[in-house]
């Protein structure tokens, strides 16, 4: 088996029905085989010592381009009267965005001031009940002031201490790391 490998390693190919396959799949883009890509090592690892002049550097330059306009180079390719109209419906997509920024932040602040007036009321009349009650209990009015009280604080205070947490807890954590890329 050795003997074989080493055979193959040393050898240049010559047989041009099998040179002739390895091309025909090149060029029809299929998946090569592994015999193929042997082969296909060999053939270019004798071009390069034969003829060193013929191995290439390949660069290039990848250019990656997002946004609601396309990238420069393309928008000048149009007319004038279509530039105008790309960039204008890219006008309105902006302002549109940030309206419904704007109103969705609008929407979150005036849940949360209804919610602090319901809540200030319902708080009043807790109040209000345990101080009503006193004259008769004032057992019973220290136990229902104190569950107002903590209820309140409850609703309010205890959500905005977990998230104010929770928000520190993010930013104390490293970025997760990244893994290498795989090695072909």
């Amino acid at each position: 088996m050795r003997r074989s490998a080493d055979h193959t390693e040393s050898a240049s190919p010559e047989d041009p029905e099998e040179l002739a396959g390895l091309l025909q799949s090149l060029k029809a883009d299929r998946k090569l085989t592994a015999e193929q890509h042997t082969t296909l090592e060999r053939v270019l690892a004798v071009a390069a010592k034969r003829e060193p002049e013929m191995v290439a550097q390949v660069a290039f330059k990848q250019e990656f381009f997002t946004g609601p306009l396309p990238h420069p180079d393309q928008l000048n390719v149009y007319d004038e009267h279509t530039r105008r109209l790309i960039v204008d419906m890219a006008v309105r997509e902006q302002v549109h965005s940030h309206h419904m920024h704007t109103t969705g932040l609008s929407g979150a602040i005036w849940k949360d001031r209804i919610g602090q007036t319901f809540g200030f009321g319902i708080a009043l009349a807790g109040l209000g009940a345990a101080a009503w009650i006193a004259q008769y209990s004032a057992a019973a009015a220290a136990i229902i002031g104190t569950l107002d009280l903590l209820g309140m604080v409850g609703i309010f205070v205890v959500p905005r201490a977990f998230e104010q947490r929770a928000a520190s807890a993010a930013e104390q954590q490293p970025p997760p790391k990244r893994k290498p890329p795989r090695k072909k």
